[in-house]
């Protein structure tokens, strides 16, 4: 935290060891940290500046959490119940506003209109 660094860093967000940081093909990032044996994780934006409240999905204390994208939608996170011999094990969604593109087109069988379309589409 004492080396060179962007201007705009922030070396002391909030209290926690061991923090691993994944970012969603959306943009989205979600931090996770241990803080008292408990595993936390935070929704960030897409700069890893601004975080929501803190979220405790693991009802047993451990330490050194872990995360992992599954796909463009999907999160694992775990943490060893170290007291009872486990590893707890969670799968997230991602639950987000998606903007789905939106445009007038001629039904005449010709794609080239939809080339430019998200995985989001909604015809309607």
């Amino acid at each position: 935290m004492d080396q060179e660094g962007p201007e705009d860093s922030d070396n002391l967000s909030f209290e926690g060891s061991a923090p691993y940081l994944v970012q969603f093909t959306s943009g989205e990032t979600v931090v996770s940290y241990n803080k008292s044996s408990t595993f936390y994780m935070k929704m960030g934006d897409a700069g890893a500046q601004n975080f929501g409240e803190a979220y405790a999905p693991f009802s047993g204390g451990g330490f050194w959490g872990s995360l992992q994208i599954d796909g463009s939608h999907q999160l694992l996170g775990t943490m060893p119940h170290t007291s009872a011999g486990e590893v707890m094990l969670a799968q997230f969604i991602l639950n987000h506003r998606i903007e789905a593109a939106r445009r007038s087109v001629k039904v005449d069988g010709d794609n080239a209109e939809w080339a430019d379309t998200d995985h989001a589409l909604f015809v309607g």
